[in-house]
């Protein structure tokens, strides 16, 4: 049976309150106004926790690379969940390549982001040489992705070494004057190039400001026009370590 249209979302049918004289129209509107404030709370909560697992291979699935980034792409080769990650090799050796996975804007000074994931490196050969990937982070001004406004570094570890799938997690506590993050997928490969891949899957992104706007691979941006705002310049590269 579909629900009475008249009655409110608690089951009791507003004129009856108001007939019963159990409480005043004010009181009846603070009832209201309070449920769709609470109501309010809850989605901007969902709104800015932004999960991705890379299983539409249709859609954007990086915001754009830095250093000797060789091939970023969607795999189904590999996926600690679901059927696909997302798979990045360095070609050639060297630097700290990275990947855009991820960027937060509206940010305040004191603001947290909360990121998680998990990687997957190589180890296959036994030679001692590895790949490994770890979560990082730096300051844009939050229109151009091409633009470095310093960095908000990261977890000190290097995770899945060892062949095998590792999670890692980072909060980053917003800097006087930042209002936008971007978060990267850094792999580090230690072979001479034998050892040159790795994946990451099941990202979480979330923020303490509800009303921050956060943006991740693989998952499609609702506003039409966001990328040509942002311009999708993240393909453009500057020199920075840190």
């Amino acid at each position: 049976m579909d629900p009475d249209p008249r009655r409110s979302p608690f089951g009791v049918e507003v004129r009856e309150i108001l007939e019963r004289r159990e409480i005043g129209p004010t009181y009846l509107f603070l009832f209201f106004w309070s449920s769709l404030m609470f109501e309010s709370i809850i989605l901007a909560g969902v709104l800015n926790n932004v999960s991705t697992s890379w299983e539409d291979p249709s859609v954007l699935g990086y915001f754009g690379t830095y250093g000797n980034v060789g091939t970023v792409e969607y795999s189904d080769t590999e996926a600690y969940s679901g059927d696909y990650s997302l798979s990045i090799t360095e070609e050639p050796s060297g630097g700290t390549p990275q990947v855009y996975v991820a960027y937060i804007t509206g940010l305040e000074a004191g603001d947290t982001v909360d990121a998680s994931a998990w990687f997957l490196g190589l180890d296959g050969d036994g030679d001692g040489g590895y790949s490994g990937g770890r979560l990082w982070g730096h300051y844009f001004d939050g229109s151009d992705l091409t633009s470095y406004e310093g960095s908000a570094s990261g977890p000190g570890d290097i995770v899945a070494r060892n062949g095998g799938w590792e999670s890692t997690s980072h909060t980053w506590t917003i800097a006087e004057g930042q209002t936008a993050l971007i978060i990267e997928a850094r792999i580090y490969a230690y072979d001479g190039g034998a050892d040159n891949q790795i994946w990451i899957d099941d990202l979480n992104v979330s923020s303490s400001n509800a009303n921050a706007s956060i943006f991740v691979g693989g998952v499609a941006i609702p506003a039409p026009g966001a990328l040509a705002l942002l311009g999708l310049a993240g393909l453009g590269r500057r020199r920075r370590n840190g």
